[in-house]
């Protein structure tokens, strides 16, 4: 969209939890006007709100700043979406320069061509984990959730933070993914293992070569034991991954 608030391209993945763009262009175009009268800057990179994100991709092209946004789940992460944001806006501006530079409004039908490119940019995937694979993953997690009578979840996250499946509560995948996020922006690409001991019980991550383990005990378990049973849980997790691929 412009920033003069006109969405010249729209593509929505999923038409049973459709917005109204014409709402959501306004409200971003205000959020933007904002950032810029106040603050001097038009660098925002996401928004959250409620269980929903914003992501942002911002550029010049003549004199008007072209706003790329992706409205995807509060769980999606930066470190998955940011760069493919950008390399959704990069293609759109190359295949569109013209177009954009003397945009007066009119036919936005000449920018449908990119639906199918858009979709290609953002199915590129961290590590491949088919449809079947997911659905093995999560009966096997949910099956040593409910064996496992000191675990309350199991999450399964790309290293950059994206979840594969999960058993764990809402609030609990959340914070999981901001941990992952912040180290993520803090330079730390990977994890070896974390043992955090949170509200909602023992919080165990095991970083393994395919994915990570996200693990939850119950608060009377001990770190120790707690961190030897997700070395476990991880093994069998990323063997299950490598055995798929």
């Amino acid at each position: 969209m412009r920033s003069t608030g006109e969405t010249i391209f729209v593509d929505e993945y999923k038409q049973e939890t459709s917005f109204n763009i014409p709402l959501v262009s306004g409200f971003i175009s205000a959020i933007f006007s904002f950032m810029e009268r106040s603050l001097h800057t038009n660098d925002i990179y996401s928004l959250d709100v409620a269980l929903l994100r914003f992501i942002f991709a911002t550029s010049e092209i003549g004199n008007t700043t072209y706003y790329f946004i992706l409205l995807c789940q509060r769980i999606d992460t930066l470190g998955e979406y940011q760069p493919k944001l950008n390399a959704v806006k990069d293609k759109f501006i190359e295949m569109y320069y013209e177009e954009l530079v003397d945009w007066s409004g009119g036919n936005t039908a000449i920018f449908d061509g990119f639906r199918k490119i858009q979709k290609q940019l953002f199915q590129i995937p961290f590590v491949t984990i088919t449809e079947p694979l997911k659905d093995t993953l999560h009966e096997k997690i949910t099956s040593i959730t409910e064996s496992t009578d000191n675990l309350d979840g199991i999450a399964v996250l790309t290293h950059t933070g994206t979840v594969v499946v999960s058993t764990l509560e809402s609030n609990t995948l959340i914070k999981v993914v901001q941990i992952l996020e912040g180290r993520y922006y803090s330079g730390a690409k990977t994890i070896d293992q974390l043992v955090s001991k949170e509200d909602e019980g023992v919080l165990v991550l095991i970083g393994g070569d395919m994915v990570i383990t996200a693990a939850v005990f119950d608060r009377s378990t001990s770190l120790g034991a707690s961190l030897m049973e997700s070395k476990i849980l991880s093994e069998t997790i990323n063997d299950t991954i490598y055995d798929a691929q």
